[in-house]
């Protein structure tokens, strides 16, 4: 354990370390506090050209910093191993009073939020920056890189875990001259972007731009959030994305291009959707439709088909009207005995009325019950020669009045 406290009023110290070799292992912790309202000291930077941690859990807040050497010669790595998570957030707020106080010399220029950084000035080799975790969580501005700013080479950044969440965090692969810098992110279950984070290889000037390589189950990008290759002069890089769901709105994008050199590429691997695999199999035998169909009539058979709707006429001219024919009266049957009695029980009561003889208690008159209306199912001819409707069917009148009609006319 390394620490610097304060048991009194007065602020705790700071923490700088410069090692070739760190090792964290155990639960070995590197921390400040201060016991009784003094300032807690920061830990300003942890320089090491081989750096190990390893622990269950590793959390870098408050802008804590772990950076390899960017002037020691050869290869510069970083490994973390941390059983349960990994976390960035936040940034120092005593950035700047270090910053005037220290300079720049003992203190990373690039900002004051909290980063994990393997970096490389004028001609030095950012080397690797290997994270292997099962939660791998960066907020709050924090920041991951392996960049170079001078002619080196950038170097490469690999995290492994189960979720990886950006939230306003950032994963950054940086060259200015020399080769590029690559991202890869693999055995993921959940990738999420948002709140314009960013996972980055751009190249400035003549340089060309980093490959990313994605390898999950879903990746989610929202809120103005991007993942890019891109280039100014040289050629952009290569985005590579494999998984079974891919959730972008419309702030979020995904890029590899360069401004005046050659576009890079884009490749975006799912699985395939066969909708064949939802249709139910169809019998694959033919259907013979020649027994499915009735043998059409033949022209010289004399066969015929009649269509004859309900209630229609004969289909023959000589024919009868059929006995279930019927003929329906919709007017209203008046009985004319009893609409004439009615008028004289008005015209009397009238009279009453005018002499005075009528009866508040006057019985009203009874009417007449209506005899049932029974519809017409044929005619005859009664004796006085009359055609009359009857409530039967009436078919052996038809000769008779055939007979009577027409063939008179005939006659010579």
């Amino acid at each position: 354990m390394i620490t610097a406290k304060s048991q009194s009023d007065a602020s705790a110290g700071e923490i700088s370390l410069d090692v070739d070799t760190l090792a964290l292992t155990n639960g070995a912790q590197i921390f400040t506090s201060s016991f009784k309202g003094g300032d807690a000291g920061s830990i300003a930077e942890v320089k090491s050209q081989k750096s190990f941690v390893r622990s269950q859990t590793l959390a870098l807040t408050k802008g804590v910093r772990l950076l390899s050497c960017p002037n020691c010669p050869g290869d510069c790595y970083i490994t973390i191993n941390a059983s349960e998570n990994i976390t960035l957030s936040g940034i120092d707020p005593t950035y700047n009073k270090r910053l005037a106080r220290v300079g720049r010399n003992r203190i990373d220029p690039d900002g004051p939020a909290s980063a994990i950084a393997s970096q490389a000035t004028q001609t030095g080799k950012a080397g690797s920056l290997n994270l292997n975790t099962k939660t791998f969580s960066a907020s709050g501005r924090a920041l991951v890189t392996v960049s170079s700013k001078g002619t080196g080479v950038a170097g490469t950044l690999n995290i492994s875990a189960d979720t990886i969440q950006l939230d306003n965090g950032f994963l950054n692969a940086e060259t200015s001259a020399g080769d590029q810098g690559n991202i890869t992110l693999s055995n993921a279950k959940l990738i999420f972007l948002r709140n314009n984070s960013e996972i980055t290889t751009n190249a400035r000037d003549t340089a060309t731009g980093g490959n990313i390589t994605i390898t999950t189950d879903f990746l989610l990008t929202s809120k103005g959030s991007k993942i890019s290759a891109n280039a100014i002069l040289g050629r952009g890089g290569n985005i590579t994305i494999s998984a079974i769901g891919i959730f972008s709105d419309r702030t979020s994008k995904i890029t590899a291009s360069s401004q005046l050199g050659i576009d890079g590429s884009v490749t975006l691997n799912t699985p395939e959707v066969n909708p064949a695999q939802a249709l139910d199999k169809l019998p694959v035998d033919v259907v013979d439709t020649s027994n499915q169909i009735i043998t059409d009539c033949a022209a010289n058979s004399g066969n015929s088909f009649l269509v004859t709707g309900k209630g229609g006429i004969p289909a023959n001219p000589a024919g009868v009207l059929r006995g279930q024919v019927v003929v329906p009266d919709l007017r209203l049957m008046v009985d004319q005995s009893s609409t004439q009695l009615s008028n004289r029980r008005r015209s009397r009561s009238w009279r009453r009325r005018k002499l005075g003889y009528n009866s508040p208690d006057q019985a009203q008159p009874m009417t007449k019950k209506k005899s049932p209306i029974i519809e017409a199912q044929g005619w005859i001819i009664n004796q006085q020669g009359i055609v009359e409707l009857v409530p039967y069917p009436a078919q052996g009148n038809y000769s008779s009045w055939n007979s009577s009609w027409n063939y008179p006319c005939f006659r010579k």
